[in-house]
C-alpha cells in the first residue's frame, strides 16, 4: 500500500485501518493488530 506525507495521517485513519482488517478478515482485534504491524509497518511499528 502507498500512502503519501504518511507522517501526517491521524490516529482515526489507524483506528478505521483496524475496523476494516477486523471486518473484512473477521478477526479479533489482536490479530488485527498483528495484521498491521506486518503488512503496514513491516514489523518496525516506530517507523
Amino acid at each position: 500500500m502507498r500512502i503519501n506525507h504518511a507522517g501526517t495521517l491521524s490516529v482515526d485513519y489507524f483506528v478505521s485501518y483496524l475496523n476494516l482488517i477486523m471486518i473484512s478478515r473477521e478477526v479479533s482485534l489482536k490479530e488485527a493488530i498483528s495484521y498491521m504491524k506486518n503488512e503496514f509497518f513491516k514489523g518496525e511499528p516506530d517507523m
